[in-house]
């Protein structure tokens, strides 16, 4: 009888208290355990423990977002490093030399790795996410505006808000937009954060707030609202813009990368640039609040049909991402000896 292959055991290392890095470990755990024989185990970077011993005689350690003081590194044999852009700190710089493989979830993303390590040290896997959308004929598609300001400030809703009382005072219009933020009870100054993006749009009448809504309430908005109004400064992945895109949602982002890259993405609604910041490896692109008005001008004169193309161009989008990613990352996983 030939002996059954070794499971590979992986480590996955990052923040599990943030609810974007709890997403990107639910992904990553879920299709390695779908197409490959693998343990996984979770591991708290900034845990104030002793190192877990389980993590020593690993295959592979996966850091996600960072490296966090090195932590763990001498426990894999492999590795590897999956950070967006934005969030590269300058301090990872010296644990460079001991990571194997850096992966990216963009395009963009890639461009600035491969540009300073080579292709073959960087590898393009793209990424997925929750598919939000809902074959239930009771949740009917409406005219709404969704924006999912989360807990950050890089995802344009200051300018959004400035749109919106501009097209309620100078044009008189009432555009319906449902905000959505969220907070961590580990950290209590994010729910801070999100009451003070609720007040930008105090006063307007058809907007709702919600806050920390569950999961199939989020399935249902993006199911629900015609349009996701997403004009970040800068998207590592856009996580918020691939689920909408899985409910064939129209998307409006801003013209700048990695947004007007993603597959599915309407290049006539792009919200021009206004400024642009520097950040460790990228610009921040802050949307221009007229661009804003005249995108939604544009959704809202849209016939039945073109909602529905550009709604169908989101969910081919975001299977052309989904099959990328779950071919190429249990490729990557399999062949990790081949990455020491």
């Amino acid at each position: 009888m030939p002996t059954p292959p070794t499971p590979v055991r992986v480590n996955l290392l990052t923040n599990p208290n943030s609810r974007g890095l709890q997403r990107d470990v639910e992904v990553i755990t879920n299709v390695l355990q779908q197409y490959l024989d693998c343990r996984i185990l979770v591991l708290d970077l900034f845990a104030k423990t002793p190192d877990d011993p389980g993590a020593r005689g690993a295959d592979i350690n996966l850091y996600l977002e960072t490296l966090h003081q090195g932590r763990y590194l001498g426990c894999a044999q492999s590795n590897w490093l999956m950070v967006n852009p934005e969030w590269y700190l300058p301090e990872f710089e010296r644990s460079l030399s001991q990571i194997s493989l850096i992966l990216s979830k963009t395009r963009h993303a890639h461009k600035l790795w491969s540009s300073r390590f080579g292709e073959l040290r960087c590898p393009y896997i793209a990424f997925t996410s929750r598919d939000r959308l809902l074959s239930d004929s009771h949740v009917h598609r409406t005219g709404g505006f969704l924006h999912i300001a989360g807990k950050s400030s890089a995802k344009g809703t200051e300018e959004i808000a400035k749109a919106w009382h501009l097209l309620n005072e100078r044009y008189k219009m009432v555009a319906p937009l449902t905000v959505v933020t969220c907070s961590s009870p580990v950290y209590p100054d994010e729910a801070y954060v999100a009451r003070k993006l609720h007040s930008l749009f105090a006063g307007l009448p058809a907007v709702r707030c919600l806050h920390n809504i569950p999961e199939d309430q989020m399935t249902i908005e993006m199911n629900r609202n015609r349009c996701l109004l997403a004009p970040s400064l800068y998207e590592g992945w856009g996580q918020s813009l691939h689920e909408g895109m899985s409910a064939k949602m129209v998307i409006m982002t801003t013209d700048a990368e990695p947004m007007r890259s993603f597959p599915g993405i309407p290049q006539d609604l792009l919200v021009p640039v206004e400024r642009t910041v520097p950040r460790y490896m990228i610009h921040l692109s802050y949307p221009r609040v007229s661009g804003i008005v005249n995108a939604v001008h544009r959704v809202l004169a849209m016939k039945e049909p073109e909602v529905e193309r550009l709604g169908a161009a989101a969910r081919s989008g975001w299977h052309a991402e989904n099959d990328t990613f779950c071919n190429v990352l249990p490729d990557l996983v399999s062949r990790w000896e081949s990455f020491q």
